[in-house]
């Protein structure tokens, strides 16, 4: 189930995309059992702190903007953080 950050995501520069409206966050399995790097840093989008170590999980985070456009990214994020977002009853999203 994909859950709304409270909060701005952290460790992304998104405004150069646009005005953000909402980000979501949800789990994913899709890319086991190969091995998932995403993007260096670590950062987790919901706290901002490294989530390169033991610990993580593999996420979707989804970003919403004004203009319509969506991004989605594959990102590390501490399982605490993720479990503390706000549950919703949309859908796991997936990568676009």
């Amino acid at each position: 189930m994909r859950r709304l950050l409270s909060k701005p995501p952290k460790g992304l520069r998104y405004e150069i995309i646009g005005q953000l409206t909402r980000a979501t966050i949800n789990t994913t399995n899709d890319y086991e059992p190969f091995t998932f790097v995403p993007y260096r840093p670590y950062y987790c989008p919901v706290c901002g702190d490294d989530a390169g170590a033991e610990g993580h999980i593999a996420t979707i985070l989804v970003l919403e903007f004004t203009s319509g456009e969506k991004h989605n990214f594959i990102t590390w994020s501490h399982k605490k953080c993720f479990e503390e977002c706000i549950e919703t009853n949309e859908p796991d999203a997936d990568l676009e």
